[in-house]
């Protein structure tokens, strides 16, 4: 009895797991699309080493923002293979949130959506949920 009970709450943990990686990137993607597009000058790139040997990269852009035109400076990450090309002083699309100019998005910065990070931990609830009942 004691069992099933572990098998149906670790199902539940493994649903809860697989319900907000799958409705995370969609409250992500309704900010953006509330999100002003403008360009953005690069005035420095932080870069971050791991000891595995892989890097994190965040931009630092420079922007105005706003009807009043008012400077703003913001920085966020994003994945390697598109921080390692970018440069100081160089031009970016960027997306900024009205109500908070310093949240941004680099265009083109986006790590890929995977199907992978909702399928896995549905799949182990399924499998526990399974075990709970037999």
């Amino acid at each position: 009895m004691v069992a099933r009970v572990l098998y149906a709450l670790g199902g539940l943990a493994f649903l809860a797991m697989a319900v907000a990686t799958a409705t995370g990137p969609s409250r992500d993607r309704r900010n953006r699309a509330r999100a002003v597009p403008t360009v953005g000058r690069v005035v420095d790139i932080e870069v971050e080493h791991y000891d595995e040997g892989g890097h994190s990269y965040r931009p630092v852009v420079e922007f105005t923002a706003g009807p009043d035109r008012r400077p703003v400076t913001a920085g966020t990450w994003v994945p390697e293979r598109v921080g390692e090309h970018m440069t100081s002083g160089e031009k970016v699309a960027i997306r900024y949130d009205p109500k908070t100019p310093t949240r941004i998005w680099i265009e083109g910065g986006d790590e890929p959506e995977s199907i992978l990070g909702v399928l896995f931990p549905l799949v182990f609830a399924v499998a526990l949920f399974c075990q709970a009942v037999r």
